[in-house]
């Protein structure tokens, strides 16, 4: 249904997961975002969207979505001092994955 309707393109970023908008930036970048959040794979992204790009970027942005989620419920599932600098820092879109 969301590909029929084309609603992943404008897919609002669920609140947990609006950092992420500090690390995907460009038209691109964010329209990868929308379509992962949505179908869980870029297998059909550039026929999907229009947006023209090579597997190894969709791997390489793939891979760094997987980095960010993975850090980020690593600092929140600790309470720490170091964890709670490490959230903060990915939080802010400071963290390098």
């Amino acid at each position: 249904m969301y590909f029929i309707s084309g609603d992943f393109l404008s897919l609002e970023i669920p609140k947990k997961q609006k950092f992420l908008l500090k690390y995907f930036k460009t038209d691109i970048q964010l329209a990868f975002l929308r379509y992962y959040l949505v179908f869980g794979n870029w297998k059909n992204f550039v026929d999907h969207t229009g947006y023209h790009c090579k597997e190894r970027y969709l791997r390489k942005q793939e891979d760094r979505y997987h980095a960010l989620m993975k850090a980020h419920a690593e600092a929140s599932s600790v309470m720490d001092e170091d964890h709670m600098k490490m959230l903060q820092a990915i939080n802010e879109g400071k963290f390098k994955p």
